[in-house]
């Protein structure tokens, strides 16, 4: 707290709050992400805590990490992977190749063809 009276407009404060306080996690994200959305690995935490009970948002997480540089390549993963388990397999495809890690985008290519139903080479 005493660092977010202190900062109060750090990304880095609000960040730092929501590790410390886990029942204000989301809230301190969604704050600090407010101040730096550039910010990809938050956004990729911020989508881990949104998967336990909102999966289109969490998904819209994933995405903005994807669109922020994708750290260790678990923003377009995780979106490929959660349009996945929601049925959708045409987003998961695009969301796999906007990866920029060979094996996400592998998946891609692996979903594809079972979608067209061609064998895998």
């Amino acid at each position: 707290q005493l660092a977010l009276q202190a900062q109060p407009n750090s990304a880095e404060s609000w960040f730092w709050a929501g590790d410390l306080e886990p029942a204000k996690q989301l809230e301190y994200y969604r704050q600090g992400l407010a101040l730096d959305p550039h910010d990809g690995l938050r956004w990729v935490t911020l989508g881990r805590l949104l998967g336990k009970t909102d999966g289109k948002a969490a998904l819209q997480a994933f995405l903005q990490a994807c669109r922020n540089g994708d750290p260790g390549y678990h923003g377009c993963g995780n979106a490929g992977a959660l349009a996945e388990r929601m049925g959708d397999t045409q987003a998961a495809i695009r969301y796999y190749r906007l990866s920029s890690y060979p094996p996400i985008r592998q998946k891609a290519d692996e979903l594809e063809q079972k979608l067209l139903g061609t064998p895998s080479p």
